[in-house]
């Protein structure tokens, strides 16, 4: 499979799911370079944050085809923002197959954006608050606790 330069829509929908209400610690925070850098997604900053990653994916892909494919990015709410957690995360996925080609990828500051974003959204999947934290001899699984709850399902 090729890399491409992901659609402004694409980018619309990872920085809509990265800058929803839904967390209790607030805007999303990354660290990158050394740990003293620090990305903060913030209204101000929503299309300087878009812009690196249409850069970032830019610099795959020129990396790794000789093309120099970026644009311009100006946020817009996605045309939908009813997307499951697995399609975001799956977006996500997508995106930083399309903008790992190159080098520097992982020392960037979009993949520690992304790092980010992936522990948030699967933090917000169902099922994951109740989940136990560590495991030992004394839990049960979740289908185990509902089997025995729900004989004969």
């Amino acid at each position: 499979m090729s890399a491409f330069i992901v659609d402004p829509e694409h980018i619309h929908v990872l920085l809509w799911a990265a800058s929803r209400p839904t967390s209790p610690y607030g805007p999303l925070v990354w660290y990158y370079d050394n740990p003293s850098r620090e990305g903060r997604l913030t209204d101000d900053a929503i299309d300087t944050v878009g812009q690196m990653l249409v850069d970032e994916n830019a610099a795959s892909v020129n990396y790794r085809y000789d093309e120099d494919d970026a644009y311009i990015y100006a946020y817009q709410r996605p045309r939908h923002t009813t997307w499951s957690g697995v399609e975001l995360i799956k977006a996500l996925h997508c995106y930083e197959y399309q903008s790992c080609e190159h080098p520097g990828w992982r020392t960037s500051q979009a993949h520690s954006f992304c790092r980010a974003l992936e522990r948030r959204l699967i933090g917000e999947l169902p099922g994951y608050d109740d989940a136990p934290w560590a495991i030992s001899s004394l839990d049960t699984p979740a289908a185990e606790r509902r089997a025995d709850t729900h004989p004969g399902t």
